[in-house]
């Protein structure tokens, strides 16, 4: 490959990226968060693609999972950290830990009912 060449991949995969992110962005905005497009996004991304998603683009996934309460979706992302060998920051981890206390809380609230 020449130069040209490897510079035209490394702008396109740049664009695909910031695209990336900006379709997880959406989800995050979406009221409700439309949890099963993301995760359908993210599969997309790592097996047809080939690629990893950012941090920034689990962050706003993480965001959608907790803004719809959903647990067990949370816990997928939350892996998708762990395997892809990615950081998370001080708020993603703030975020994971108040939606499983509040999902915990209110299962024991209905259930004490």
């Amino acid at each position: 490959m020449g130069l040209f060449t490897l510079e035209v991949h490394f702008y396109l995969l740049i664009i695909n990226l910031a695209f990336m992110g900006q379709v997880f962005s959406h989800i995050a905005d979406m009221d409700p968060p439309d949890l099963q497009f993301g995760m359908n996004f993210l599969k997309a991304i790592k097996k047809d693609l080939k690629l990893h998603p950012s941090r920034k683009c689990l962050d706003f996934l993480l965001s959608a999972c907790v803004n719809a309460k959903d647990l067990h979706r949370s816990r997928l992302v939350w892996k998708e950290y762990e395997t892809a060998g990615l950081p998370y920051n001080i708020l993603s981890y703030l975020r994971y830990v108040w939606l499983q206390y509040t999902v915990s809380d209110f299962v024991a609230g209905s259930l004490s009912e």
